[in-house]
């Protein structure tokens, strides 16, 4: 079973099932992880052994906030864990302490998710950091 079929059954345990419902232009906790596992991929491909990403901000359009809030201490802890288990099985040491933020955008309309990383770069001279934002557009 893949990282992200085991998000989704510890989800829906923990959650009772009750965010599953919904229509189809809503954003499902199973595609935020598919987001946060796309960065994932991202990291691995493109970062240097001196980056380290400190957070990643999950953005949602207000209707999928909403509707997703009650269940952010939820949803942040298992992606937070899907980050902690892609990180050790490819050996991506830069994301080890990474944090999730889930915030909301008035911009984004339902069903749209964006992605900003905190990057930070450490040389043996100064910590320089970067923000790079993503946009990632998911539909079911």
């Amino acid at each position: 079973m893949s990282l992200l079929d085991q998000f989704e059954v510890q989800f829906n345990e923990l959650s009772h099932g009750a965010i599953t419902d919904g229509e189809l232009s809503e954003l499902q906790p199973v595609e935020l992880a598919g987001i946060v596992n796309q960065e994932i991929t991202r990291f691995q491909n493109q970062l240097s052994p001196s980056e380290k990403v400190e957070t990643i901000s999950i953005a949602l359009s207000p209707h999928d906030h909403k509707r997703l809030a009650k269940f952010e201490n939820l949803l942040v802890d298992g992606l937070e864990n899907l980050l902690r288990k892609s990180g050790e099985l490819k050996r991506i040491d830069s994301i080890s302490q990474t944090t999730i933020k889930i915030i909301k955008d008035s911009n984004l309309e339902t069903g749209v998710a964006k992605t900003v990383p905190v990057i930070t770069f450490e040389s043996p001279l100064e910590t320089y950091i970067e923000e790079t934002e993503i946009i990632e557009i998911t539909q079911t």
